[in-house]
Formats: structure tokens, sequence, C-alpha cells
């Protein structure tokens, strides 16, 4: 059981900081989290992104972002809940912020929530073909992530988008992970066998 008095106290505190680490335990709290989701959102409306500068103001966005997912995620979408509504429009509307790390955020945040609604879907869609913006490294695009939502949220509809340049960022990305993973020195964590696993469908896919 969770501490419903805990997680009030700090989001009605004034302390950006207590703001951020409520929402980032939020996102493990499942369906018992929904009470405190009206906290979250107007909290959130209180923020002008991507203007705010504060790290602790940016955690809370990153985190709130992802609990809204997993919590309506877990409650089951209602769509004629006006709660569920508001977080659904607010994890979408994340995905148009200029801070690409935000955006991206958001499009992980579509993949938490899972459809119903179907603007999830279709939201990702859009993504996966419109949204060619990559990260300040250059080496992750928000479409390669989009596209990874998609086949978590509709995997028949991902795979018939395995021609697409999000697809192929995507393989590119996990091809890179799993040889930063293979070459970590001995005694540390190997990630390889998970990281194999993600796009194990994809070369069933293609016959790989």
């Amino acid at each position: 059981m969770m501490d419903a008095y805990w997680f009030e106290t700090l989001l009605a505190s004034d302390d950006p900081g207590s703001h951020w680490w409520a929402a980032c335990q939020l996102m493990n709290a499942g369906v018992e989290g929904l009470p405190h989701l009206p906290q979250l959102l107007d909290l959130r409306d209180r923020l002008d992104l991507p203007s705010q500068t504060d790290t602790r103001e940016r955690g809370f966005v990153l985190y709130a972002t992802r609990s809204t997912g997993t919590i309506l995620n877990a409650a089951g979408f209602d769509h004629d809940d006006q709660l569920h509504v508001r977080g659904c429009r607010w994890i979408n509307s994340v995905t148009d912020c200029d801070d690409i790390d935000i955006a991206a955020i958001g499009i992980w945040a579509i993949g938490d929530l899972g459809t119903p609604p179907q603007s999830t879907v279709d939201r990702l869609l859009n993504c996966v073909q419109h949204d060619d913006r990559f990260d300040p490294s250059g080496l992750h695009s928000l479409r390669s992530i989009a596209f990874r939502m998609l086949a978590r949220v509709d995997r028949a509809l991902a795979s018939n988008l395995t021609d697409t340049l999000a697809c192929n960022e995507y393989a590119s990305a996990m091809s890179a992970w799993i040889a930063a993973a293979k070459a970590r020195p001995a005694g540390h964590y190997d990630h390889g066998p998970e990281l194999k696993a993600k796009p194990a469908w994809l070369l069933a896919h293609n016959g790989g």
C-alpha cells in the first residue's frame, strides 16, 4: 500500500524538488496513483514548456509525464472520464515540445498509456511518418522512439512500417546499444540478452 498522505504532502509543497520526487515515485504506483493525478496535472499546467530552466522542474515534467501514462494504463483508460482525457491530452502535447528530451519522454509516455485510446496509435503513427528530429547527439531520432512504442502498442501496424526510416533508425540504435553492452568490462551487468530480445520480433518479421 502506498502512503497517500505522503504523496499529497509532497505535491502540495512549494518545493519543486518535492514535486519531482513524488512524480518519480508515482511512476510505479499503478492505479493507486490515480487520486494524485489532478495535483500532478495542476502542477504541470503552471509550467511553461520548454522555457523552465530549473532542473527540478524539468525532472518533474519528465517523470510526471511518464507517471501519467502508467497510471492511466493501470486504471484502464475511460473516454468518458475528463481526468483521463486531460491526462492523455497532456501526454500528446508534450510530444510537440521544442525540447527534444522532453518530447521523447512524451513519446515514451504514449507507449506507457497504450491503447485505448486510439489517439495513442494515431499520434505514434504521425511521429513515425513526420517527426524527423534527432537528439543533440545525432544518434537517436524521435521517429525511431515512436516506432519502438508503436511496436509495443500495435505490433501488427508496426510490422507494416519496417521499410521506413523510423524502423531503420530504431534498428541502428538497438545495434549500437547491443554493441556498447558487449563492450562493457567483465563484472558489469550484461544487458545484451534483454537488448537483443527487444527487436527480436523485427528480425523474425524480416526473416533474419
